[in-house]
């Protein structure tokens, strides 16, 4: 199971970080960062399918402002108590 901290000042800093250049592509560090997970979190959600993300041509992960949100919207449901099952069934729902 996949552990996180819910960071209560990040929507603001979400929505701050996304909104100066929304064409801006983050790093795995920097989207770690931003929403207050481990990169190992991140991964683990791109792992169960629950999440697309691009590669740079280096092969590095590259989260422009829709995954972003994605994956945030993804770990504050699994803060709220919702299991993978669920979160995979509502990802097949939504796609």
């Amino acid at each position: 199971m996949t552990q996180h901290t819910a960071d209560t000042s990040r929507p603001a800093d979400l929505r701050q970080a996304l909104s100066v250049d929304p064409e801006k592509v983050l790093s795995i560090s920097e989207v770690s960062e931003l929403l207050g997970i481990t990169a190992h979190t991140a991964r683990y959600y791109e792992r169960a399918g629950l999440l697309e993300v691009a590669r740079s041509h280096s092969g590095h992960r590259v989260y422009d402002s829709a995954t972003v949100e994605r994956l945030d919207f993804l770990v504050r449901m699994r803060t709220s108590g919702m299991g993978i099952s669920q979160l995979k069934r509502y990802v097949e729902l939504v796609r």
